[in-house]
C-alpha cells in the first residue's frame, strides 16, 4: 500500500488523524469485510490484526504510525505493532532533532503499552550536537520494558561515538544486542541483568570499563572498536560458545576461562601491545600470565591471525595449557618465524587436532623471527591424529598429507620403544596398514577386484560393533581387506586382547599388544579385556637364568596396559592374568578413574591400598578371582588364593562377585560399601561371627568354608542362596523383606548349633530338640520368605532341630524339599504343611534312597494327623522312575489329608 502525503507536517501531525480513546468502533471491522466482499478493493484490511501488525513491523516508525490515517480499521494498529524501527539516515539539524525527539515521546506515550516488543532498532544518520541530541536512551529503556528480544542501535561514524549512560541494562526477555558508533561506559558493560542475552555484537565501538560480563552470553563479536583506559578489559563470559575479536585497537582485552567454547577467531591489526608487554598494567594479570590462549584453549576450531611481529599471542604459549579439543586451526605468518618455535609450540599443545591451515600472504622478508629457544628434539610434538596440513600463499595453495607424528611423555615413549625390534613376530599383523595419509581415502568403495562388499558399505558404527566381537589380532588383520577397512580397527571402541599362546613367547607377544595401543588412535574406550602369556617349557630341563627371563615377561607391561586404559576413558576392564604357580600380578597403586563402571581381576594380587576404589566414582561391578584355572580360561592348574583382611572402600560399588579368597575379613562389615547391593562369594574362607549390610538385597555364598558360626544381618535381602558350604553352618537373622532363599547343606557341613556333639558330615541319629535346649538357627530367619527350597546331601537331617521350633511362614507359597531334609519319615512333611497356612504347591524331589523311608512308614501303626489344605492346589513329585515305592508315598500323603487329585508325578534325567 502506498502512501502520500499532500503537504510537509511536523512530527506531531502524524497522530492527528487518530481518534480519541473510547470512541465508538463498533462494527467497523465487520462492515469493512462486507464491503470487500461486495466488489471493495480493500482487501488488505481484510486480513487479522496480527498479520496486518506483522507486515507493519518491517516499516520504519513514522511509516507505521501514518497508516492511522487510512481508515477506522487502521487507527490503533500501530501502538501493538511488535517492532519499533527508528531509521533516519539523514542529516538532522537543532530543528530536525528537536522534531526526532517530540516523535519519540508521543510514539512512547500513545503507544500501547501492554503489548511487547519484538525487535527494536535505532538507525540514525550524522545530527548536530551543539544543542539536544536524539533521545537514544530513553528509547532503548522503553524496549526493555516492553520485553524487546532483539536491540540494535547503529548510529553514524560522523557522530563521534555517541555516549550511552553508564548504567547497566536490566531485561528478563533480551536476547540479542548489537551496538555500533558508540561509547561504551563504565557499568553499561556489565550485562548480569540480562538473565537471557545470548548474543552480543560490539562494532565500531570505543570501550571504557574495566569488565565486560554475562553469564548467559552464548556468541560474541567485537569488530573494529577502540578498547581505552590505562589497564586491559577483562571479559568474563563462562558460557560463551563463539567468540570472535578483529580489528580492533587499543590495549588487547583478556579473557576469563570459556568452558563451552566452540570456535574462536582472533585478528590482532592496531593492539598497542603487538610488540610487547614490559610496561603493561594488566587488569588482574600478572605479567607472566596468559591474556588470550589460556581462556580458549578448549576450544575446537581456533583461527589467531596477527601482524609478523605480533608478541601477545607468542607470550601466552609460553604458559598455556594444552588445547584438548582442537581439532582445526588456522595461523598467519606470526607463527612461522624462521626457527618455527610457535608453530611447533602449538604442535605440541594439540594432541587432536587433525587440520592445520598455514595462511601466508606476505613475502617471506616480512617474517619476524622470535627469540625464544626452542629444542624440538627434547620436546616432541604429540599431534596424533594430524591428517592434512593446508598452505595458502599468494602464488599457489598447497594441501599436504600430514606425515606421521610420533609422540612423548610417560606411558606413550614406553609403548613406542616395546614395539620397536627386527621384523617379524607380532609386528606382521601391522604391515598390511596403511599409513594415516590414506585414512579416509576409498571410503564407501566396492572391492577393486568387483563383487559387491556389502559390509564395507556399512557406516563406521556398524562395522565397530562387528569388530569388537573379534579377538584384537584378528581386527587388526582386516586392515588387509581394502583401503575401506585399512584404519577402522584404530577407533574400534572395543579391544578384546585374546588367545595369547597363539604367539610363540611372551615378548612376541608382549610386542603386539604394545604396538596395538601405540598405534591406535586416542579415542575412548568402552571396554578392554586382555590376557597374558603363561610360559610352558617345552623342554626339560631348562636354564634357571632362561625360565625367569621367560617368566618376567609374563606380566611385565600389564600394569601399563591397566594405566594406559584408565588414561583412555575405559568403562569395561577385564585383566586375566594366566598363572599355574607365579608370577602373579601385583598392583600398589590404587586405580584412579571418573568413568570406570566394570572391573574384573583374575590371579592379580592387590595391595590393601588398592583395596579402596573410592577414586574410581563410576564404579558398580567388580569382580575378582584368583584361580589360574578359571573356566573362562580352560587352563589346568592349581589354585591360588588372595586374601583380603582389610576393609574395601567404595561409594558406587553395587554389586561384588570374590572367588577363592583365603580371608574375607572385610564381610564383617560392609559398612564401607553404602551402595552394595549384590554380594557373591565362591570357594571362600570366611572367618567372621557376623556378617552385617544395611544395603544388600541379594546374597550367593557357594562352596565357601565357614571357620566360625556365622550370623548373616541384612534386613534389606530379598533373595538368599547357601549352597555346599562347609563347616558350620550360616545362621540368618530375621529377613522382613525376603523373596526367595534356596539353602542347600553340603556333605561337610557341621551340625545346626555349636553345642551339636554329633559327627561332622551327619545329623542322622539326631531326633530334634525334645528338651529344648537349643533353639530354631535357621528356619526362623527364612520364616518371611515367599519361595523356599530346602536341600541336603544324603544322610544330613539338620532341619529337624529346627522343626521342633518351627515358626509360621506366613508369607510362604512356594516350598521345595529334597527327600534328605525330611529324614526317615513323613512327619516333618506334615509339620511344613502345618506352618505355611497360604503354601500353594509343595515339590517333593525323591530319590532311590527314599524306598526305605516308605517301608518304614508303612510298617508304622499310626493312621497318621489330618491336616486341612486350603490354599495347596499341587503336589509335584520328582524321581528317577514312576515305581511303586512312588505311588506308596503318594498314598501316605493322601492319610494326611491331601488329596490324590493334587499330586502330579515328573520323571527326571539322573545327573
Amino acid at each position: 500500500m502506498e502512501l502520500q502525503a499532500r503537504h510537509k507536517i511536523g512530527a506531531h501531525h502524524l497522530f492527528d488523524e487518530m481518534r480519541q480513546e473510547g470512541a465508538n468502533v463498533h462494527g467497523g471491522h465487520e462492515n469493512l469485510k462486507k464491503a470487500c466482499l461486495e466488489g471493495g478493493d480493500d482487501r488488505i484490511s481484510a486480513l487479522p490484526d496480527e498479520v496486518l501488525q506483522h507486515v507493519m513491523s518491517f516499516l520504519p516508525a513514522r511509516k507505521a504510525v501514518q497508516t492511522c490515517v487510512l481508515g477506522r480499521r487502521w487507527r490503533h494498529l500501530w501502538k501493538s505493532t511488535p517492532s519499533l524501527r527508528i531509521v533516519d539516515r539523514w542529516y538532522l539539524d537543532k530543528d530536525g532533532v528537536r522534531k526526532l525527539n517530540m516523535f519519540l515521546n508521543h510514539l512512547v506515550l500513545l503507544r500501547d503499552h501492554s503489548a511487547p516488543v519484538d525487535t527494536c532498532e535505532i538507525d540514525l544518520g550524522s545530527f548536530e550536537r551543539n544543542g539536544d541530541e536524539p533521545q537514544v536512551e530513553l528509547l532503548v529503556r522503553y524496549a526493555l520494558l516492553c520485553q524487546a528480544r532483539t536491540l540494535r542501535v547503529e548510529l553514524h561514524a560522523n557522530n563521534d561515538y555517541f555516549d550511552l549512560y553508564e548504567l547497566p541494562l536490566i531485561s528478563q526477555h533480551l536476547t540479542r544486542l548489537e551496538l555500533s558508533y558508540v561509547t561504551l561506559l563504565g557499568s553499561f558493560l556489565d550485562f548480569s541483568s540480562c538473565l537471557s542475552l545470548e548474543f552480543l555484537w560490539i562494532m565500531h565501538c570505543y570501550i571504557h570499563g574495566e569488565k565486560i560480563l554475562s553469564q548467559s552470553l552464548k556468541e560474541l563479536t567485537i569488530f573494529d572498536c577502540t578498547f581505552f583506559d590505562h589497564v586491559r578489559v577483562r571479559i568474563s563470559v563462562p558460557s560463551l560458545v563463539r567468540l570472535k575479536i578483529s580489528d580492533s585497537g587499543g590495549k588487547t582485552p583478556v579473557l576469563d576461562n570459556m568452558p563451552s567454547l566452540v570456535k574462536a577467531f582472533i585478528r590482532l591489526c592496531d593492539f598497542d601491545d603487538l610488540s610487547g608487554c614490559d610496561n603493561c598494567t594488566a587488569n588482574g594479570v600478572d605479567s607472566g600470565d596468559s591474556v588470550l590462549l589460556n581462556a580458549i584453549s578448549k576450544a575446537k576450531s581456533l583461527e589467531l591471525v596477527a601482524e609478523p611481529g605480533a608478541f601477545i599471542f607468542k607470550r601466552d604459549l609460553m604458559q598455556c595449557p594444552t588445547f584438548s579439543n582442537l581439532k582445526a586451526l588456522l595461523l598467519n605468518e606470526w607463527c612461522v618465524a624462521i626457527d618455527f618455535h610457535s608453530l611447533l609450540r602449538f604442535l605440541q599443545l594439540t594432541p587432536v587436532l587433525e587440520m592445520l591451515t598455514l595462511q601466508l600472504i606476505q613475502t617471506h622478508h616480512q617474517w619476524a623471527v622470535t627469540g625464544w629457544n626452542y629444542n624440538p628434539s627434547k620436546q616432541p610434538f604429540i599431534s596424533r591424529k594430524l591428517k592434512v596440513v593446508e598452505i595458502k600463499c599468494e602464488k599457489t595453495q598447497l594441501s599436504l598429507p600430514a606425515p606421521s607424528i610420533g609422540g612423548g611423555g610417560d606411558a606413550a615413549a614406553v609403548l613406542g620403544s616395546a614395539a620397536d625390534g627386527e621384523p617379524g613376530g607380532a609386528r606382521h599383523l601391522f604391515d598390511g596398514m596403511a599409513t594415516r595419509r590414506d585414512a579416509h581415502r576409498g571410503h564407501g568403495l566396492q572391492e577393486e577386484s568387483g563383487g559387491e562388499d556389502f559390509l564395507s558399505a556399512l557406516p563406521d558404527e556398524l562395522v565397530h560393533m562387528v569388530l569388537s566381537f573379534l579377538p584384537a589380532h584378528e581386527a587388526v588383520s582386516t586392515c588387509k581387506l581394502s583401503r575401506r577397512w585399512r584404519n577402522l580397527w584404530r577407533s574400534a571402541p572395543v579391544l578384546r586382547i585374546r588367545d595369547a599362546q597363539r604367539w610363540d613367547c611372551g615378548h612376541s607377544f608382549n610386542k603386539f599388544v604394545n604396538s596395538l595401543l601405540r598405534l591406535r588412535d586416542p579415542l575412548h574406550l568402552d571396554e578392554l579385556e586382555f590376557q597374558t602369556y603363561l610360559y610352558r617349557p617345552t623342554e626339560m630341563p631348562i636354564p634357571v637364568f632362561e625360565y625367569q627371563q621367560q617368566r618376567d615377561q609374563e606380566v611385565k607391561y600389564a600394569d601399563l596396559w591397566i594405566r594406559h586404559a584408565l588414561k583412555c576413558n575405559v568403562r569395561v576392564l577385564r585383566v586375566l592374568v594366566q598363572s599355574d604357580s607365579g608370577p602373579r600380578l601385583k598392583i600398589n597403586m590404587p586405580l584412579v578413574s571418573e568413568h570406570l563402571r566394570t572391573l574384573q581381576l583374575l590371579s592379580v594380587q592387590l595391595d590393601n591400598s588398592v583395596l579402596d576404589f573410592s577414586s574410581c566414582l563410576a564404579l558398580e561391578d567388580l569382580e575378582m578371582t584368583d584361580s589360574s584355572n578359571c573356566p573362562a580360561l580352560e587352563e589346568p592348574g592349581m589354585n591360588y588364593y588372595m586374601t583380603f583382611s582389610n576393609k574395601m572402600f567404595s561409594q558406587s560399588l553395587k554389586r561384588l562377585c570374590i572367588t577363592q579368597c583365603t580371608s574375607t575379613d572385610f564381610t564383617e562389615d560392609l559398612s564401607s560399601l553404602p551402595a552394595l547391593e549384590d554380594l557373591e562369594m565362591d570357594s571362600c574362607t570366611i572367618s567372621t561371627k557376623k556378617m552385617v549390610s544395611q544395603s544388600l538385597k541379594n546374597l550367593c555364598i557357594t562352596q565357601c568354608c565357614f571357620n566360625l558360626p556365622t550370623h548373616i544381618s541384612a534386613p534389606g535381602l530379598i533373595s538368599l542362596r547357601l549352597s555346599d558350604n562347609q563347616d558350620w553352618t550360616p545362621l540368618v537373622e530375621g529377613i522382613p523383606s525376603l523373596v526367595t532363599a534356596s539353602v542347600k547343606l553340603g556333605k561337610w557341613s557341621v551340625g545346626c548349633s555349636q553345642e551339636c556333639g554329633f559327627l561332622l558330615g551327619t545329623c542322622a541319629g539326631c531326633d530334634g530338640d525334645h528338651d529344648g535346649t537349643f533353639k530354631c538357627e535357621l528356619l526362623r530367619g527364612l520364616s518371611n520368605a515367599v519361595n523356599l527350597e530346602l536341600a541336603a546331601e544324603a544322610g544330613m537331617c539338620i532341619f529337624k532341630q529346627d522343626l521342633t521350633w518351627c515358626p509360621i511362614f506366613s508369607k510362604l507359597k512356594t516350598l521345595l524339599l529334597d527327600g534328605w531334609v525330611v529324614g526317615h519319615d513323613f512327619l516333618a512333611v506334615v509339620c511344613f504343611l502345618q506352618h505355611t497356612p497360604v503354601l500353594g504347591k509343595l515339590t517333593l524331589q525323591l530319590c532311590e534312597g527314599h524306598k526305605h523311608m516308605v517301608e518304614i512308614q508303612e510298617s508304622s501303626s499310626s493312621v497318621g494327623h489330618l491336616v486341612q489344605f486350603e490354599h495347596l492346589k499341587t503336589v509335584d513329585v520328582r524321581c528317577l522312575r514312576n515305581d511303586e515305592w512312588v505311588h506308596k508315598i503318594l498314598n501316605i500323603l493322601n492319610t494326611y489329608g491331601i488329596a490324590s487329585d493334587k499330586f502330579s508325578i515328573h520323571i527326571q534325567d539322573a545327573v
